[in-house]
């Protein structure tokens, strides 16, 4: 399995977090905490790499 090292910006807006990469335009995560923006960036960056 290749591992791949991404910069994620977490910012949190209301009551929300949200999560972007510069290498990923267009790709976003979002939660209610930290974490969940970061699970959900992953995520989405993962399916992104595997289209």
């Amino acid at each position: 399995m290749t591992l791949y090292s991404y910069a994620v910006t977490i910012k949190k807006e209301g009551r929300h977090y949200y999560a972007y990469s510069d290498v990923f335009p267009g790709v976003y995560g979002i939660g209610k905490t930290i974490e969940a923006a970061r699970r959900s960036i992953l995520e989405a960056m993962r399916l992104c790499i595997e289209r």
